[in-house]
């Protein structure tokens, strides 16, 4: 395993990163782009200067792949959050190049760190992402130089994207910025700033926000909320906090929701930054953390800490229809949401989620959503493009998902399903959901689920990625992955299913009313079941058609008659190189470590029979984002040995 945390630590050694992707190998953690750039901190809380990067990606043109890598903003005011997008790439070589290439985004920010929480919480770096769609936060300024390529794992293409970040005190001098202390310190306000003292009431700081204006509360202490706080102002404006200590604290006082963005006179607001807040809601109370009552866009949520509310995040689209419906027309799709290292816990409410949203270019990024009794920890009820990554989830509510992403109503079925003149007939499509922990609880029927809330709903998903996912099921819990959708690939994801209910790892079905389910590929995926009676790695019904399941490793010991497929009649499946059953039952594929703890204790040990065991797949990279194939031939599970 030392092998595997030493190239995930070697990201900035690009020589040698160069000299691998030009020999057509992928390496998922970083791109060949020049380095630099960024700026950061002294750590004496001084700004160093961000020089950007200014060589080239170094990736000769590619006559093969045509890459489309576009940005959503070239410029903003820090922290700035981007959404990329490299869904236009086309190639000779694939018609799923959303799924079939290996997309690295080298974002020229290397002192932004790693990611604290997901499967390989410490060592992902938030400098480096994969995949058709990614996003970043730049808390520097400067000029940045990202570097985008796709690969096949032959032919290569690349691009670079300039993206300018201005100095939050030039953008927002003097008294545009406005400090507000519980008693009279104001250490760490910036200079020349407004001051206003004995500040305790949280809807009166909102009150004063405005365009072009930054809003900092004092560190350590508390605010309330009596009544419900509301932010509909134009940006680019910044609702944070100064000074060093324990982040200020927004308290519900009322059963109302503590922040409401936009009105239904503001359906352009936007560029609005929330961040390092502690929104407590207060067990007992009803109050809602954030929630939007209007159009919104390029809407950044950073390092909020929220809990003991009834519910979390929401960006619901019922209330702009009802406003376009109702004489204040103009609300479009919410665009650009980023909720980014936020911590939602301890929800109270029946249906509230920790997140409940529908958006273009959405991305919930490095948050842990924990326990939220009563619905599910994050529900995406339409995307177009987006990206859940490195984030912890775990303990949803009873029948409820640790992750439920659907589509709209296509047409109208059922009570409750009901249609968006907004959203018409748009599908959940272009989802990259990676690097995360799910975890199941007791009750919880499905960890993740993509597709319908019922069987009476035409609710589409279509066009996912799952990969580097660690799944771990506990009593009570069916599958981990269900998938009533079209055009998902998953692969090298760990799969834990000891202690569920029916010890099922990965199942492709029909609810409803929906389309059938096609055009799936399990790759390089490992589960596990250290539990006695039944196991299936792959669960295919008879509505599935066109499955592949290919270079799947499974083991579980103790289970009764476990098997790495169970296909109910599905018509169009490939499988090869999978464990058999009598090797899913009998042989140990020798792991690093038989505790199976931690995603490294999956790695394999010589000798295994899943090594150079594979067929090849457009899989580059195996969940520690090491090289595929070595030694001439692609091993069997989530690592590659």
């Amino acid at each position: 395993m030392e092998r595997f945390a030493g190239r995930a630590g070697k990201a900035s050694h690009r020589v040698a990163i160069v000299s691998l992707i030009a020999v057509g190998i992928a390496l998922g953690f970083v791109a060949s782009c020049g380095g630099g750039g960024g700026g950061g901190d002294d750590g004496a809380g001084r700004k160093n200067e961000a020089k950007g990067s200014s060589a080239a990606c170094g990736v000769a043109a590619s006559q093969v792949i045509a890459l489309g890598a576009v940005a959503s903003r070239a410029s903003g005011v820090a922290p700035l959050f981007v959404f990329f997008d490299a869904t236009g790439t086309v190639a000779s070589t694939t018609t799923r190049p959303f799924h079939d290439l290996e997309y690295l985004w080298d974002f020229g920010d290397p002192g932004s760190g790693n990611w604290a929480r997901g499967s390989r919480a410490g060592t992902s770096s938030r400098n480096a992402a994969t995949g058709g769609v990614s996003g970043h936060i730049f808390e520097s300024a400067g000029t940045y130089t990202v570097c985008a390529t796709a690969t096949d794992g032959t032919n290569t293409a690349a691009q670079e994207i300039t993206v300018t970040v201005t100095d939050p005190d030039a953008v927002f001098p003097g008294i545009n910025t406005i400090c507000f202390s519980n008693g009279s310190s104001f250490a760490g306000c910036p200079a020349a700033a407004l001051l206003v003292a004995n500040s305790n009431n949280f809807g009166a700081v909102m009150s004063l926000a405005g365009p072009g204006k930054r809003l900092l509360l004092e560190r350590g202490g508390v605010w309330s909320v009596t009544a419900t706080a509301r932010l509909s102002a134009a940006g680019p404006g910044t609702v944070g906090a100064y000074g060093v200590g324990a982040k200020p604290v927004v308290r519900a006082a009322v059963n109302s929701t503590m922040l409401l963005l936009s009105d239904k006179s503001t359906p352009t607001f936007g560029d609005w930054r929330l961040m390092d807040l502690d929104f407590d809601g207060q067990s007992g109370t009803s109050a809602d953390l954030i929630t939007s009552e209007g159009g919104a866009n390029q809407i950044t949520i950073l390092r909020i800490d929220g809990h003991d509310g009834s519910g979390g995040i929401s960006f619901s689209t019922g209330i702009l229809d009802f406003w376009n419906a109702n004489g204040h027309p103009g609300h479009a799709i919410y665009d650009q949401l980023a909720i980014v290292d936020s911590t939602i816990v301890h929800l109270t409410g029946n249906g509230g989620a920790g997140g409940f949203l529908g958006a273009r270019r959405l991305a919930w990024i490095g948050n842990l959503v924990d326990d939220a009794s009563g619905s599910h920890l994050l529900r995406a009820f339409y995307i177009d493009k987006g990206v859940i990554s490195n984030g912890t989830f775990s303990k949803a509510g009873a029948l409820r998902h640790a992750l439920k992403i659907h589509g709209p109503c296509i047409a109208f079925q059922a009570a409750g399903c009901t249609l968006s003149p907004l959203l018409g007939a748009n599908v959940t499509q272009r989802v990259v959901v990676s690097d995360n922990i799910f975890v199941g609880d007791a009750g919880v029927d499905w960890t993740v689920a993509f597709g319908p809330e019922n069987s009476d709903s035409d609710q589409r998903v279509r066009d996912v990625v799952f990969e580097r996912n660690w799944l771990k099921t506990v009593a009570g819990t069916q599958t981990a992955l269900m998938m009533f959708a079209t055009e998902i690939t998953v692969r090298n994801n760990l799969c834990d299913a000891t202690n569920g209910l029916a010890h099922e790892c990965f199942h492709v079905g029909r609810r409803g009313i929906e389309p059938a389910p096609q055009n799936i590929r399990l790759y390089n995926n490992t589960c596990f079941s250290g539990s006695t009676g039944g196991f299936n790695c792959v669960g295919l019904e008879a509505a599935a058609s066109n499955i592949t399941v290919k270079n799947n490793l499974a083991y579980a010991p103790n289970a009764t008659s476990p098997v790495l497929l169970n296909n109910a009649g599905a018509a169009g499946v490939t499988q090869t190189n999978n464990s058999s059953n009598a090797s899913v039952k009998n042989t140990s594929p020798n792991f690093a470590n038989p505790a199976l703890s931690s995603p490294s204790h999956f790695a394999l040990s010589a000798p295994s029979y899943a090594i150079n065991a594979g067929a090849q797949v457009p899989v580059l990279g195996d969940f520690f984002l090491a090289p595929r194939p070595v030694g001439g031939a692609w091993d069997i599970g989530a690592a590659e040995q």
